[in-house]
Order: structure tokens, then sequence, then C-alpha cells
């Protein structure tokens, strides 16, 4: 995180490394979020050939899926990050104290899609100094682009939040949740996930979980899977520990 703080763990519980290995034995980590009791939030650029987290000294084996249109590439356009969104599942339920939200209700959606421009951010990267880190920060961040409005007529798509203002990631910080506190009650959602940056960390690119895209491709990854995949705020009456994100 560039210009961030280190964050206390107690408070994001649900935000965790990612760890990840390539066919040729290299290992590297980005960050996901628990958004159910055995699914993980990310970034499917993070995707290579196996992937795991430890959560109090257990290690959870994932089976992820990237986004359908998503492709990869090391660096190109704004539209190579549109469909930068993966979700993993777990054999195993977590044990965490909470998950995190993935994405808020339609209606809430209308009302603050162009209001809300004042963003929490989290990962795992490096900081100011480049160096690599193990350590949650968080930073303050403004969005100053939102995505184009929903409509599936249309061939125009974007699903991108730009943030160039305050904290901005680092590596590491891939797939980390950019969440919108509510000023009415102090309860958070996540907007966005962390898909990436220019080499000078100048902003980052964030494809929105409040677009009908990734809402279409969570509602069709869990169907393939059964209802102990549900997401908190995807799917209604996921568990109870959905709602149990202390304010802020």
């Amino acid at each position: 995180m560039i210009d961030g703080v280190v964050a206390d763990p107690a408070n994001w519980p649900a935000t965790i490394i990612f760890a990840s290995r390539t066919f040729d034995g290299r290992s590297y980590h980005c960050t996901g979020t628990i958004v159910g009791p055995r699914v993980v939030l990310t970034a499917a650029h993070c995707l290579k050939s196996t992937a795991s987290v430890t959560i109090g000294g257990r290690n959870y084996r994932l089976d992820c899926t990237p986004h359908e249109k998503f492709v990869p590439v090391e660096s190109g356009p704004p539209s190579a990050w549109y469909f930068d969104w993966a979700l993993c599942s777990s054999k195993l339920e977590f044990q965490v104290p909470f998950y995190e939200v993935a994405r808020a209700s339609e209606d809430y959606w209308q009302a603050y899609r162009t209001a809300v421009t004042q963003v929490k951010i989290l990962g795992f990267g490096c900081t100011n100094n480049g160096r690599a880190s193990n350590l949650l920060s968080i930073g303050d961040s403004v969005i100053t682009e939102h995505p184009v409005p929903t409509d599936t007529s249309r061939e125009e798509v974007s699903t991108l939040m730009r943030v160039t203002a305050g904290a901005t990631s680092c590596k590491g910080d891939s797939g980390g949740a950019l969440y919108h506190i509510d000023r009415r009650n102090g309860r958070r959602a996540i907007v966005a996930t962390v898909a990436a940056g220019p080499e000078n960390n100048s902003y980052t690119f964030a494809p929105s979980t409040w677009t009908h895209w990734f809402q279409g491709f969570a509602t069709q990854w869990t169907g393939r899977r059964g209802n102990e995949y549900k997401i908190c705020g995807v799917h209604s009456d996921v568990h109870e520990r959905c709602r149990l994100a202390p304010e802020l």
C-alpha cells in the first residue's frame, strides 16, 4: 500500500494473504477477502497453478475460477482489467469471526453509484519504500472515475473505478478490496477489487462489484457449486456472520 498505514487485523479478519504457486514452482502472493463461509474473492490475474490460504495455522486449498471474459495480460489498456475478478471455493468452512459483504443491494447501488467517492483500500502489498510486506495495510482513497452505467444492450462496457488520490495499491495488494463506509450507520460493503496500476503507483484500477457483470458472474458461479457456496451481499440469508463486521 502506498501512503497507507498498518491496519488492525482484528477489524479485518476476513482479509487474507492469497498464496499461489506458478507451474515452475515460484511462489508469490496477492490479497483476498472471505465473502462467504467457503468463498474467497480475489483478482483473476492472481491465479496461476495452485492457490491456498492459511488462517489460524490451518491451511485451506482453494479451487478458483476467473471471470470468463478476463484475458490475462502483463500490461495493457484499462479494458484489460474490466473483468479481473476470481471466486475461489474451499471444501472447509473458514473459521473467522465474520465475512465481508461483497456487494450491496441494487437500490443501494443506484443511490450511491455516483455519490461514492471516499473508499478504504486494503492489502498485503509493498509499501512506500517498494519492499514486500506481509503486514495488512489500509488507506483512504478517492474514486475519480466510476463505471459506465449498467446496460447489457451496449457494446461499450466499463466496470472500472479509478482511484487517483489518497492511498494507492502496490504489488501484493492485487485482489484486495475497496470498501464504502455508509455514514448513516457505519456499515461497510465492498465496491471493487484491486486490479492494477502503473509502475509509479500513481493510481489504481479496480473493477467494481456493484455491476451486473459481477452479479452475473457470482450468481452463476454459486449455481454450479451449490448453496454452501453462497456469497454475502449477492445472495440473501447466507450466514449470520455476513452481518457481524464492526462499524467503522
